[in-house]
């Protein structure tokens, strides 16, 4: 799970691509909730 959301958070931004801002917003939430559950 940690090398999978250090490659998406290596990828550039793409605006222009909605699916890409779900999916980043899913990851961004799945990566608090893993940094949670670790503290």
């Amino acid at each position: 799970l940690e090398k999978a959301i250090k490659d998406l958070m290596e990828q550039p931004e793409i605006p222009s691509n909605p699916e890409y801002g779900i999916q980043k917003s899913i990851w961004e939430s799945l990566f608090d909730f893993h940094l949670a559950s670790n503290s």
